[in-house]
């Protein structure tokens, strides 16, 4: 049977469509105990709505229709069959066995396997075994540019580097490219690619999961779009955040189409043919019998794309290890002048949830001690690198260097880690002394040299105290009053120190 699950796992508080709240608590799954009568599938039928659909009269350059998948589950390893589908694609009708298409799956070895076509005419791209281990949490990401086999039995790497697959560390969102074995039969899958998706099985009594998912995104692409490492890890990380920062309110393709369509929406019937989110029970509109597309929970087409389940009851489960540690401020540094202030993260930081820069008004800077003030918000920013940045500090005041600097995130939502956590507005290694620019004064001018009578080449020096410690650069002169002219006196030593010795050779 398949079994909701209860897991601990990051809670995302994400905003879209202006004061829409949308929350993804993902601590629920789907549990597959790799039975005949496991199954899970989309419950739309109709060919245009499918979003692995190919349609090769749609070519465009050799190329129609791409699209991405990305899942998080866990395999148990003890399936009833030798293949334990994770996702597929394949005719709707469940009492006759057909072709599958598309299937993502673990072989018993424990390799992560990925096959497209029929039984005859098909591509295999698989990793070694004892890559997917038994008990452990993944995130596997896989697309598709859209290439269509040419039918020679000469393009078959071509066909292989259309897809694309991807490994997620769920810990620190990570985007790895697992190495791959490849084979193939026939010429290779040339034709249409129709029907609906499946979760946890190839075909209703074929190949069944046996363990967890919790949360399956299949998605549209452009054509010729290459799909970024930061998009990838949102997808598997954070589903809801990915609809947030990268779908809502861009252009998309539709299933059946090969141009694109303005504004993405929620609750919108295009959109939620093209993207498909099943959060597997933690999703608005849940229910025993089926899961939501979070695209379009209550839409007019909100039950079509839905996933039809069978036999679910819940049951706890832990073991998850996704990123819940928040970006913190690892060091800081204030240059000489006290006007730049560097800021080092412990990890890439932005403004949302994986995506945006940060600002100024994201800082919140104070000074203790001293008689030097700051502006507490920066007068400026600039990006070193995702993770560091400097900030422009307008300092009132002469500093006279018992000041403290301290910089902190202006509030408990303004910056973000890629997975959504939020940087906390206590900090510790978020300090830096400014500089004292107090200008150092003549204390004293005295000379070393015994009082008494000199001759022309006799040397006195003249010392001169300062009212702190001075450094010398270059050649410092003074200039004596003798009689009927002046006599110029080279510095001689003292630098670093607050007396500086200047000798005078009588002329």
């Amino acid at each position: 049977m398949i079994r909701k699950l209860f897991f601990s796992f990051l809670a995302l508080f994400l905003l879209y469509e202006g004061s829409t709240q949308c929350i993804t608590n993902f601590d629920k799954g789907l549990d597959f105990d790799g039975s005949a009568s496991d199954y899970s599938r989309n419950k739309t039928n109709g060919d245009s709505q499918g979003i692995l659909r190919r349609d090769v009269s749609l070519n465009s350059g050799g190329k129609a229709q791409p699209w991405a998948v990305g899942a998080v589950f866990k395999w148990d390893g003890t399936a009833n069959s030798s293949v334990s589908t994770i996702w597929s694609n394949s005719r709707p009708s469940l009492n006759v066995p057909m072709p599958h298409y598309i299937k993502a799956y673990i072989e018993s070895g424990g390799e992560l396997a990925f096959k497209y076509g029929d039984g005859s005419d098909y591509i295999i791209l698989k990793t070694s075994s004892s890559f997917i281990s038994s008990g452990v949490w993944y995130g596997v990401y896989i697309d598709y540019d859209g290439y269509v086999a040419n039918g020679t039995e000469n393009d078959f790497s071509t066909q292989y580097s259309s897809f694309r697959i991807r490994l997620v560390n769920l810990s620190t969102g990570a985007v790895s490219s697992p190495s791959l074995t490849t084979s193939n039969n026939g010429d290779g899958w040339t034709s249409d690619v129709n029907n609906r998706i499946n979760v946890g099985v190839a075909h209703e009594s074929e190949d069944e999961f046996d363990g967890q998912i919790a949360s399956v995104v299949v998605t549209t692409l452009a054509v010729n779009q290459t799909v970024s490492d930061a998009e990838i890890s949102a997808i598997i990380l954070n589903p809801m955040g990915w609809l947030c920062n990268y779908k809502v309110g861009n252009s998309y393709r539709k299933p059946r189409m090969t141009n694109l369509t303005n504004n993405f929406s929620l609750e919108d019937q295009d959109a939620s043919y093209a993207t498909r989110v099943w959060l597997m029970g933690d999703g608005t509109g849940d229910a025993s019998s089926n899961i939501k597309n979070q695209v379009n929970v209550s839409g007019t087409n909100g039950d079509d794309t839905r996933l039809n389940l069978t036999g679910v009851s819940p049951q706890n489960i832990s073991g998850v290890n996704i990123d819940g540690v928040a970006p913190t401020i690892s060091s800081v540094s204030l240059n000489s002048a006290n006007s730049e202030l560097t800021v080092t993260f412990s990890e890439d930081v932005y403004t949302n949830a994986g995506s945006g820069d940060l600002v100024a008004a994201d800082f919140e800077l104070s000074i203790s001690g001293g008689v030097a003030t700051v502006a507490s918000t920066p007068t400026g920013i600039t990006k070193t690198a995702q993770n560091i940045w400097v900030l422009d500090v307008n300092i009132s005041g002469t500093a006279n260097g018992s000041e403290t600097l301290s910089v902190v995130p202006a509030a408990g939502n303004a910056i973000y880690d890629f997975v959504g956590n939020a940087a906390s507005t206590s900090q510790s290694n978020n300090t830096s002394s400014l500089t004292e620019k107090i200008l150092p004064t003549v204390t004293a001018v005295t000379s070393t040299t015994s009082n008494g009578s000199y001759k022309q080449g006799q040397i006195i020096a003249i010392t001169i105290g300062f009212s702190e410690a001075v450094n010398v650069t270059g050649t410092p002169q003074l200039t004596l009053e003798t009689g009927g002219s002046d006599a110029v006196v080279n510095y001689s030593s003292g630098t670093g120190s607050n007396t500086l010795t200047f000798n005078y050779t009588i002329g």
